[in-house]
């Protein structure tokens, strides 16, 4: 769908595709622009920065292909989504595994439940770039964009608690090593913590790829720096 033109001198909308000049003010409309989403001043057409009257961000057009690269980027998306909600529940069933054949061996770090709350918030990052891929595709669509946003902060901040959840793994095998009393629970608290700590490097591992997503598909959904600067290659 070609997108509506307005002269840039009066703002009257260029209904005439061949026209030269604009019918209203007579200025030349080769240069024609869009409205602004917001306050409806009239933005060169080629503008990739902000709105010189209000400030707000002058926004991508929708076309075939920008919806194409879309798709193609949710698409990838809904793969990192899908496995971030299945590594976060195995993490939180590990979690409360590890609750239970610790028996009466509650102590630290055993106790900190770091892979059932680990686990809550990679489940949440996933959902959220779960609900993005049913989101319209358009650069327009401020929920999308909001959704991705959502998306990319908590696989940010799931980097550094998936490592902290690796490093109490990693402890409480160090405890069992050195501790008698572990040894007598028996072989099923050291396999559970082995296994928590390999879903956890998993969880760094999909939360690195998740954060990376924004930094290489930024540009696909319209995000830019306050220079003006699409985000992504």
């Amino acid at each position: 769908m070609k997108t509506q033109a307005f002269c840039r001198n009066c703002g009257v909308a260029v209904t005439d595709p061949t026209s030269n000049f604009c019918t209203q003010c007579g200025q030349s409309v080769s240069s024609s622009g869009r409205r602004c989403d917001s306050c409806g001043n009239v933005i060169s057409g080629n503008a990739t920065g902000f709105c010189p009257r209000c400030g707000t961000m002058a926004m991508m057009e929708d076309t075939a292909e920008t919806r194409e690269n879309i798709g193609k980027a949710l698409s990838f998306l809904l793969k990192v989504s899908v496995v971030q909600m299945g590594i976060g529940v195995l993490s939180g069933i590990g979690g409360v595994l590890l609750l239970v054949f610790a028996g009466n061996y509650l102590q630290w770090p055993f106790t900190s439940g770091a892979s059932i709350w680990v686990g809550v918030i990679v489940f949440i990052a996933g959902l959220l770039g779960f609900l993005a891929t049913k989101e319209e595709r358009s650069v327009k669509n401020r929920k999308l964009k909001g959704l991705v946003i959502a998306h990319f902060t908590l696989s940010n901040i799931s980097i550094t608690f998936s490592g902290l959840s690796l490093g109490w793994a990693a402890w409480g095998l160090a405890v069992c090593a050195a501790s008698q009393g572990c040894r007598v629970v028996g072989v099923a608290l050291i396999a559970i913590s082995a296994v928590n700590g390999l879903i956890s490097l998993i969880m760094v591992i999909t939360a690195i790829v998740g954060t990376s997503f924004f930094c290489c598909f930024g540009r696909t959904f319209g995000f830019r720096n306050r220079r003006g600067v699409h985000g992504g290659p």
